[in-house]
Parts: structure tokens; sequence; C-alpha cells
């Protein structure tokens, strides 16, 4: 048996629509139909674009939100539904004769539309069939052929449906639309995949780092001793001059006693002078160094800080 490819809805043509047999009982009728293509008449059977899945199953009868991920295929599809209702309509009027025989007043007949209101949304409604003559196949992700307990109802929906007949029923009447395939995708499931840590906690651990930081302090503590030995050293010194010039001075007032003042004067003045060097000295030694280190730490902190509030 050859596989037949469905009919796009954008395809069909409603004026090839052709209403061939009835069968009929009391007060019921069925209308057949068929579409001629090419001089020859098919069973008119179409696909919709893909809808999706906000499905409502009761026991076989399954209603189908016409809901698409495109605005402008649903809209299309909906027109074209539309259209397809206008046209039974119409021609039920040209076969009122035959198709509504069994009534008198053929003005009081009522039309089932083909879309539905559902929840405030457009959806059609047929049965899930499974009868000898006609069955609908089931399918997940086009292939794997399920049973009506595993549809899903999210997703998306792939329908292939058959305008197969009209129903008459007393003064009401309507079309049936079979399905011939119903195929669900499911809705993709997000995966997550993450490994567990391990929670111990590591004991400290000191690396050569810390040797170096010891030595760098030792370093920094030799460096102070020899700094304060030089500050000794150039107070000894001082105080040595300081003393040679004063005995050298005593030698000379012991010739002259009237040099008291400039004596005194001389000792102020060397004084203040050692003074100078001393505190310079001291300057160099413990000033440089930490304030220059200070400037520039502060200027360091400062441009990491306003980094980081850049990055922030």
């Amino acid at each position: 048996m050859s596989v037949q490819s469905p009919f796009k809805v954008s395809e069909i043509q409603l004026d090839n629509i052709i209403y061939k047999n009835i069968k009929e009982s009391t007060n019921r009728k069925i209308v057949f139909i068929k579409y001629k293509e090419n001089k020859k008449y098919k069973n008119l059977v179409f696909q919709l674009p893909t809808l999706i899945n906000n499905s409502s199953i009761e026991s076989k009868d399954i209603e189908i939100v016409l809901e698409c991920k495109d605005n402008k295929k649903k809209d299309k599809l909906i027109n074209f539904l539309n259209d397809l209702d206008k046209k039974i309509i119409k021609d039920a009027k040209l076969n009122a004769s035959i198709w509504f025989d069994h009534i008198e007043d053929k003005t009081n007949v009522n039309y089932n539309h083909i879309i539905r209101n559902f929840e405030d949304s457009e959806s059609i409604k047929f049965k899930i069939l499974n009868e000898k003559e006609f069955k609908t196949n089931l399918f997940m992700d086009d292939d794997i052929k399920i049973d009506i307990d595993d549809i899903p109802t999210s997703g998306e929906i792939k329908c292939i449906l058959e305008l197969y007949a009209i129903w008459i029923n007393g003064n009401n009447f309507g079309p049936i639309l079979r399905p011939v395939i119903l195929s669900f995708l499911p809705e993709a499931e997000t995966e997550y995949n993450y490994k567990i840590l391990n929670e111990t906690e590591v004991a400290p651990h000191y690396d050569s780092n810390d040797d170096d930081d010891s030595e760098s302090n030792n370093n920094t503590n030799n460096n102070t001793n020899n700094n304060i030995k030089s500050i000794n050293s150039i107070n000894s010194l001082n105080s040595l001059n300081s003393l040679n010039s004063i005995n050298n001075l005593n030698n000379i007032s012991s010739s002259d006693s009237d040099s008291d003042q400039p004596i005194l004067n001389f000792i102020h003045n060397n004084n203040s002078e050692h003074s100078n060097i001393f505190m310079k000295n001291i300057s160099e030694i413990t000033n440089n160094e930490p304030n220059n280190c200070s400037s520039t730490s502060s200027e360091l902190n400062e441009k990491s800080f306003t980094r980081l509030i850049l990055n922030t």
C-alpha cells in the first residue's frame, strides 16, 4: 500500500469539494464528501500547521486549542476553517430539498461550526477512533506508537484530519472531522548535570612563602638594629667632638677669662648643628622609606577600590 501525502491547507480549493453519496436512517443522514483533483475523486485529507499542545481529553474526545507559534499560520488556519463552514452552509441551502426532506420547516435548521470556544480560545473537537473501519494512529515524536492513555498535554501536536462527511440529525447538522494521525512532540526537559562537592575542611598549609616572609622580617629587624647602631655612633662622635671643643676652649680660657660668652655661644651653636644633623639622619633612616611605602600603598588601595566599584 502506497503512502500518500495530505493536502496542505493552502492547497485546498473549496469549490472542488463534492458530495457523493448519502446514507440515511430515520431522521438521520450522512452525506459523504470527496475532493476533486485532476478529474479524480480523493479523500479530503489535510494537515494542520504544528499546534501548541494545550489539549483536553475526556474519554475518547479530544479538544485541541488552535494555537501556533507563528500567529500568521494561526490566522490562516482559522480563516480556512471559517471559510469551510461558509462553504458547507451554502451547499446545505442549495441541497436543502435532499438533505432536509425529513423536516417540514426548513427555515429552522442549526449548523454546528468547526471552531469552538474553549476557555476563551478557538479550538476544534473530535473523537479518537478505534474501530474496524477506521482507527486513529497516535504517535510520539512522529514514529513511536502510543495509546490514548499516553497522550501528553503539553509540547506540540501535529494533526492530519479528514473532512469525511456531513452529519444530519433532525434539524441539526455539521461536518465530521476524522483524525487520521495525531503526532505528539513532548516538551523538552532541561537537564541539570552537577557534581557533589567534598565538604571536608583542609588544614592550613604553610609553604615556602612563609619562610620567605620570616626571612624578610629578620632582614627588616637587622636593618633596624644597624640603623640604631649608626645613630649611636653619631651620638658618640658628636659627644666626643663637643668634649674636645670644650677642652680646647678651656685651655684658651685659662689665658683669657673674658671669653665665656663666646664659648657658650659656640657650644649652643655646635649642639644645634649636631642636632640638625642628627634629626636629618633620623629622617633619612626612619621616615623616607616608610612614608614612600605608605603613599604607594594608599594609592594602590584607592585605585583598587575604584576599580571594584567600576567593575560592579
